[in-house]
C-alpha cells in the first residue's frame, strides 16, 4: 500500500493543503523548520486510517483552528494496482450521529463504496496500537532508550523484537501473576484470600460467645425499668431549671434598659412645670432672626444703588438734532468706506490703463516692427490653428526622432556583431577540444546506458557486493560453530568409548550373577543409548557439512553475478588503456584483475569492493565531464541563435531608415503650402509659427483688458461724485456749514461717531431710570417684610412668656431637655416589653427591684451548672437505656447469634469464589507461558535473522548475527569475529543501531495476509554521524522494495543526504 497523495480539509493549523507524494518514489522524505507541520501530518495520517482521538483529547484530536471543517482524506494505491480514496470527516454518519472518531467514506476505483469494514479489511484488520507500536516510530524511542540503566537496556530492546503481540503475551502474563499475588499467599496477611481465611476465625469464637448470653435477659429487664424511672425524674427536674434560667437571661438582659428607665424619670421630676412652649420656637426664632437681618442688609443695599444712579443721570446730555438724523447719517458712514475703496480703485485704474497701453506697444514689436495692431487684430489665432500647427510640429517631430532611432539602432547592432563573433569562435574552438578529450579518456560501458539503467545497475552490483559480504561473514560464523562442534565430539569420543565398554562387560556381569534375561535388558538399554548418542555426533558433523556448502554455494553465486555486473558497466578496456595512471577506468580495470586472479575469498572480497568504488568513481568523473561538454554545447548554440538574430534585425533597420526620410519630406512640404496660404513666412519652423500666435493672442488680450479698465474708470468717477452731493445736502440740513478743507468722507465719518455717542448717551439715560424705578419698587416690598419678621419674632416670645432673647433660648433648653427624657422613658419600657410579654412587665419590674446585679449573675451561674449537670446525667442515661433496649431485643429475638451465622455463610460464599478465581488464574498463567514459548521458538527465528542482515549492513559488518538465548528476555550480539556480546554492555550508538534492526526486522516479519502499510520515521537518524546514517539509509532502501517509506526531518543536511545517497528518493519541502 502506498499513499499517492494527501488531502487536509482542515486539521490543527494546516488547511486546505494538497501534497502529491510519488507513486514510484521508495521513500519519501518530507522536510522543513519546526512548526511546519511535520507532526501534524503524521497524526492526520494515523487519523485518516483509524479515527479521530476523542473529543477530552483536545491537544491530539487537532480541531481546526481556523473553522474549516474536520478532516480530510489519502488517495492508496494497494498492492494489487487498485486505488483506494479514503475520506474521514467529523461529520454527522448515515443514522445522523456524529462519532467521535468521524465518518469515514472508502471509495474504490471501480466504484464501490463502504465504510470502517471495509477499511478494516483494506488495512488487514490492523489496530492502532499495532500501527502505533510497528509501523510508526521516531526519535522518541530512541531518546528514551539514552535514558536507560543497563540492566533495563537488554529487556527494552528484546521488547523491541517482539512486537506488540509479543509485548502483549508479556504484559498477559505480568497481569496474571500480579492477580495471583493479589488472591493468596502462603504466608499473606494482605491477600484476599489469607484475609478471609482470619475472619471466619474470629467469627467462629464470637458465635461461641453469643450462646452464653442467652442467660441475664430478666436481669436486664429489671435494670432497664429502674432507668427509665430515674431519666424521667431528671428530665423533669432539667423541665424547672432551664424555665429559670430563661428568665434569668431576660432580668439580666432588661437590666440597663430598667436602668435608663429610673434615670429619666429622677431628672423629669426635678425640672420645672411649664404650662406650654411654642411647638419649634427655637428654631422658628432662629430662621426669623436671620430672614431680619438679611431683609436689613437688602434694603441699605437699595439705597446706596439708587443714589448711584441718581448721580450719573446728572452727567447725560445727549443731542437731539443730530438724532433725529441718525439714520441718514449712518447710511453715509456706511458708503464712506466704498467711497475711499472706489477713490483708491480709481487712482490704480489710471496707472493700470497706462501699463496696458506701453506693454500692448511692446507685444506688438515683438511680433514685428512692421505690423500694427490692427494687424495683430486681424490674425486668426483660433484653437483649430494652433492645433493644426502642434499636429505638423508632432509629426516633423516625430520622423525627426524615428530617423535617430533607427541610426541608433543600427551602430548599437553593428557593435553587437563584432561583440559576439570572437566569443562564437572561441566557443566552438573550446567545444572541439572537450570532445576530442572525451572520446579517448572513458572507454566503459557505461557510458552507452541511459542515467536511469546506470543508476539500477550501480545499486544492483552494490546490493550483490554486500550479499557477496554477508556470506563470507556467515561462512566464517558457520566455521567457528562446526570447530566447536568439532571439539564436542573429540570430547565425547572417551565418552562413547567407555560407554562402549560398558556395554559389553555389564550384560556379562549381570548374566554370571544374575538371570539371563536381566543381563538381555540391559544389554538393549546401552546399546539404544549408544546409538542415540553416535547418531547425535554424525548428525552434528552432517548437518555442519551441509551448511558450509550452503553457504559455499551462495558466496560463489554472488561472487559470479558480482563480477559479471561489473563486467557489464566496465566491460573490455585496450591495453594500453589499462596502464594509463590518470584514467579511473583504468585503476577499475587492474581492480577487476586483481579480483578474478585471487583464490582467497576475502582477499578477492576486498578487491571487488575497491574495484567498484573505482568504477563508481570513473563514472561519476565521466558524467561530470559529459554534463560540462552539454552545457559548452548549449553555449555554442545560443551564440549561433544570437548572431543570426542581430543580422535579421540589421535589415530590418535599413529598410525602415529609408521609409522614415521619404516621410520626413513630404511632411514639409506640405507645412510650407499652410504658412503661404495664410499670408505667414514660409521660413517659419512649426515651433516658431507656435510662438508667433501666442505673442498675438496676448498681445490681443491687452487690448481687452485696457478697454476694460477704460470702463472702470468712468464708472468710479460717476459714483464718487454722487457721495459729494449727498454730504452737501447733509451739512445744509443740520445749519452748519460745510468745510473746504476736508472730503466728504472724513467729514461723514466725524459725524457718525458724534450721533454714536449721543445714541449711547441717550439708552444709557433711559436704562437708568428703568433700573431706578425697579429698584424704588424693591425698596418698598422690602421694608413691608422687615415689618411682618419683626411681627413674628414678637408673638413667639410672648407665646412662650419671655421678655428678650436670652430668657426665650433659656426656656427653649429647658423644653428641649424635657422632650428627650420623655423619648428616652418610652425607649426604655419599649426595650423591656419586647423581652418579655406587656403581662409580665411589672413581674419584671419587681424582680429588677429585689435582685442587683451581682445576686443574677450568681443565681445564674447555678442554674447553668445544674442544667449542664443533668443533661450529662440524662445523655448517660439514655445510652444506657438504648444499649439495655438493644440487648433486650437480641436477646429476646435471638437476632445476633443468627446474624453471626448468616455472616460465617457469606464468608464462606465468597471465599469459594476467590478460591475459583485463583484457579482460573492459575490455569491461565501455565497458558501463557505456554505461549510464550511457542511465540518465542516460531516468530522470533525470523525477526532474529532479519535482525542480523540489518544490523550487519548498519554497522559496517562489525555485528554479523543478533541472537536470543532460549527462555530468557535478554539479546546477545555477534561481532565478525565470533565474539558474542550481551546487549548490557554495547555502547549507546551500538544500542541504537540495534534498536533500529529489530524494528527494521519486526515490520518485515508482520506483514502477512494484509496489505503492506507505510513505515513513518520521524527523525530517527539525527544522532547518527553521517557514516551510521549512509548505512541505515540503505537498509531503508532495502526496505523500501517492498513498501512505501515516509521520512520525516527538520534538518536540511539530512534533506542533503538523502538527496545525495538516494537520488530516486521524493522531497517534498514544508513551510512554517
Amino acid at each position: 500500500m502506498r499513499i499517492t497523495r494527501i488531502e487536509i480539509a482542515g486539521f490543527g493549523a494546516m488547511r486546505d493543503a494538497v501534497l502529491e507524494l510519488a507513486p514510484d518514489a521508495p521513500i519519501v522524505l518530507l522536510h522543513g523548520p519546526n512548526e511546519a507541520g511535520k507532526s501534524t501530518l503524521m497524526q492526520f495520517v494515523r487519523s485518516v486510517l483509524f479515527g479521530f482521538q476523542p473529543r477530552s483529547q483536545a491537544a491530539e484530536r487537532y480541531a481546526p483552528l481556523s473553522g474549516a471543517t474536520h478532516g480530510g482524506a489519502l488517495l492508496l494505491t494497494l498492492d494489487d494496482g487498485r486505488t483506494a480514496h479514503v475520506q474521514r470527516y467529523d461529520a454527522p454518519d448515515a443514522q445522523g450521529k456524529r462519532p467521535s472518531r468521524g465518518t469515514v467514506t472508502v471509495t474504490l476505483e471501480d466504484g464501490t463504496v463502504g465504510g470502517e469494514e471495509m477499511l478494516r479489511r483494506l488495512i488487514g484488520d490492523i489496530t492502532e496500537d499495532v500501527y502505533r507500536n510497528i509501523y510508526a516510530f521516531g526519535l522518541t524511542e530512541l531518546q528514551e532508550l539514552r535514558t536507560l540503566q543497563s540492566d533495563e537496556l537488554s529487556g527494552y530492546l528484546f521488547n523491541a523484537g517482539m512486537g506488540v503481540s509479543g509485548t502483549a503475551v508479556l504484559e498477559t502474563e505480568k497481569q496474571v501473576a500480579a492477580e495471583l499475588e493479589r488472591l493468596f499467599r502462603p504466608r499473606g496477611k494482605k491477600q484476599t484470600i489469607n484475609q478471609l481465611v482470619d475472619q471466619l476465625d474470629q467469627l467462629s469464637s464470637e458465635l461461641r460467645r453469643s450462646r452464653s448470653v442467652q442467660e441475664s435477659y430478666h436481669a436486664r429487664r429489671a435494670e432497664l425499668e429502674r432507668l427509665r424511672e430515674q431519666l424521667s425524674a431528671a428530665e423533669r427536674e432539667l423541665g424547672e431549671a432551664e424555665s429559670r434560667i430563661a428568665w434569668l437571661d431576660k432580668c439580666l438582659q432588661s437590666r440597663q434598659a430598667w436602668q435608663e428607665l429610673r434615670a429619666a424619670e429622677l431628672e423629669l421630676q426635678e425640672l420645672p412645670v411649664r404650662a406650654s412652649f411654642p411647638k419649634d420656637g427655637l428654631r422658628r426664632f432662629e430662621e426669623e432672626k436671620l430672614r431680619l437681618t438679611e431683609l436689613q442688609t437688602m434694603r441699605d443695599q437699595l439705597q446706596a444703588k439708587m443714589a448711584a444712579v441718581e448721580r450719573q443721570l446728572r452727567e447725560l446730555s445727549p443731542d437731539g438734532q443730530r438724532l433725529a438724523l441718525r439714520r441718514e447719517i449712518e447710511q453715509l458712514a456706511e458708503q464712506a468706506s466704498m467711497i475711499r475703496s472706489l477713490q483708491h480703485e480709481l487712482s490704480n485704474a489710471r496707472t493700470e490703463d497706462a501699463q496696458l497701453a506701453e506693454q500692448a506697444r511692446l507685444q506688438i514689436a515683438r511680433i514685428d516692427d512692421n505690423w500694427t495692431e490692427a494687424q495683430v487684430a486681424g490674425l486668426n489665432t483660433s484653437l483649430a490653428e494652433r492645433s493644426a500647427i502642434t499636429g505638423f510640429r508632432d509629426r516633423l517631430a516625430a520622423l525627426e526622432r524615428q530617423a535617430e532611432t533607427f541610426a541608433a539602432e543600427a551602430a548599437r547592432l553593428q557593435a553587437e556583431k563584432q561583440r559576439l563573433l570572437p566569443r562564437r569562435n572561441e566557443a566552438a574552438d573550446e567545444l572541439t577540444r572537450a570532445k576530442e578529450a572525451l572520446r579517448g579518456r572513458h572507454p566503459g560501458r557505461w557510458t552507452e546506458l541511459a542515467p536511469d539503467e546506470r543508476r539500477q545497475h550501480l545499486h544492483r552490483l552494490n546490493r550483490a557486493l554486500q550479499s557477496w559480504r554477508q556470506a563470507a561473514w556467515e561462512l566464517a560464523a558457520e566455521e567457528r560453530r562446526q570447530q566447536e562442534a568439532r571439539q564436542r565430539g573429540r570430547r565425547m569420543r572417551p565418552m562413547l568409548l567407555a560407554l562402549a565398554a560398558l556395554t559389553i562387560i555389564l550384560p556379562v556381569g549381570l548374566f554370571l550373577l544374575a538371570d539371563g534375561l536381566t543381563a538381555i535388558l540391559a544389554a538393549a538399554a546401552l546399546l539404544a543409548v549408544d546409538g542415540v548418542l553416535l547418531m547425535m555426533w554424525r548428525h552434528q558433523e552432517v548437518d555442519g557439512s551441509r551448511g558450509r556448502e550452503h553457504i559455499a554455494r551462495e558466496m560463489q553465486r554472488w561472487s559470479e553475478e558480482t563480477m559479471a555486473l561489473y563486467m557489464q558497466l566496465s566491460g573490455e578496456q585496450p591495453y594500453g588503456a589499462a596502464e594509463a595512471a590518470p584514467s579511473y577506468a583504468g585503476r577499475a580495470a587492474r581492480s577487476r584483475s586483481r579480483m578474478s586472479e585471487a583464490g582467497d575469498a576475502a582477499w578477492s572480497i576486498e578487491a571487488a569492493a575497491s574495484a567498484v568504488e573505482q568504477l563508481e568513481l570513473a563514472i561519476e568523473r565521466w558524467q561530470s565531464e559529459e554534463r560540462d561538454l552539454r552545457r559548452l554545447a548549449d553555449r555554442l548554440s545560443e551564440l549561433d541563435e544570437q548572431l543570426a538574430d542581430v543580422s535579421e534585425r540589421q535589415q530590418a533597420i535599413a529598410e525602415e531608415q529609408a521609409a522614415c526620410g521619404q516621410a520626413l519630406e513630404a511632411g514639409l512640404d506640405q507645412w510650407r503650402s499652410w504658412l503661404a496660404e495664410r499670408g505667414l513666412p514660409t521660413r517659419l519652423a512649426p515651433e516658431t509659427a507656435l510662438e508667433l500666435f501666442s505673442l498675438a493672442e496676448q498681445a490681443k488680450q491687452t487690448f481687452r483688458q485696457r478697454a476694460a479698465v477704460r470702463q472702470r474708470i468712468t464708472g468710479y468717477g460717476s459714483r464718487i461724485a454722487e457721495f459729494e452731493e449727498q454730504v452737501a445736502r447733509l451739512y445744509a440740513r443740520l445749519s452748519e456749514p460745510l468745510p473746504d478743507s476736508r472730503s466728504a468722507v472724513e467729514l461723514v465719518r466725524e459725524l457718525a461717531e458724534l450721533v454714536a455717542r449721543d445714541a449711547e448717551q441717550a439708552e444709557r439715560q433711559q436704562a437708568l431710570e428703568r433700573q431706578w424705578n425697579e429698584w424704588r419698587e424693591e425698596l418698598e416690598r422690602t421694608a413691608d417684610r422687615i415689618r411682618q419678621t419683626e411681627a413674628l419674632i414678637s408673638g413667639l416670645w410672648q407665646e412662650a412668656g419671655a421678655r428678650d432673647e436670652a430668657e426665650f433660648r433659656q426656656l427653649a433648653a429647658q423644653e428641649e431637655r424635657r422632650q428627650q427624657l420623655q423619648q428616652s422613658v418610652k425607649q426604655a419600657i419599649s426595650r423591656l416589653e419586647w423581652l418579655v410579654s406587656p403581662e409580665k412587665l411589672d413581674e419584671l419590674m419587681h424582680s429588677l427591684r429585689t435582685m442587683g446585679g451581682s445576686e443574677l449573675e450568681a443565681e445564674h451561674a447555678n442554674v447553668g451548672a445544674n442544667i449542664a449537670r443533668l443533661r450529662s446525667r440524662i445523655e448517660e442515661l439514655r445510652d444506657q437505656r438504648a444499649k439495655l433496649e438493644l440487648e433486650l431485643d437480641r436477646l429476646r429475638e435471638g437476632t445476633e447469634h443468627a446474624e453471626l451465622e448468616q455472616r460465617r455463610e457469606e464468608l464462606l460464599a465468597e471465599l469459594n469464589r476467590h478460591v475459583a478465581e485463583y484457579s482460573v488464574y492459575a490455569m491461565a498463567s501455565g497458558l501463557v507461558r505456554r505461549t510464550r514459548t511457542i511465540y518465542e521458538r516460531e516468530r522470533q527465528p525470523k525477526v532474529l535473522r532479519q535482525a542480523s542482515h540489518h544490523m550487519a549492513v548498519i554497522t559496517g559488518g562489525r555485528y554479523v548475527r543478533v541472537l536470543a538465548p532460549f527462555g530468557e528476555r535478554r539479546l546477545i550480539v555477534e561481532r565478525h569475529d565470533g565474539l558474542q556480546l550481551d546487549t548490557a554492555r554495547l555502547s549507546r550508538g551500538t544500542a541504537e543501531q540495534l534498536y533500529l534492526a529489530m524494528r527494521f526486522a519486526l515490520v518485515e516479519s508482520h506483514d502477512s495476509g494484509h496489505e503492506a502499510l507505510p513505515l513513518v520515521l520521524d527523525d530517527i537518524l539525527v544522532n547518527f554521524d553521517e557514516e551510521r546514517a549512509a548505512r541505515c539509509l540503505e537498509c531503508l532502501a532495502q526496505i523500501s522494495q517492498h513498501r512505501q517509506v515516509l521520512m520525516f526531518t527538520c534538518h536540511d543536511y539530512m534533506r542533503d543526504m538523502v538527496s545525495s545517497l538516494l537520488p530516486q528518493a521524493q522531497l517534498i519541502g514544508l513551510k512554517g
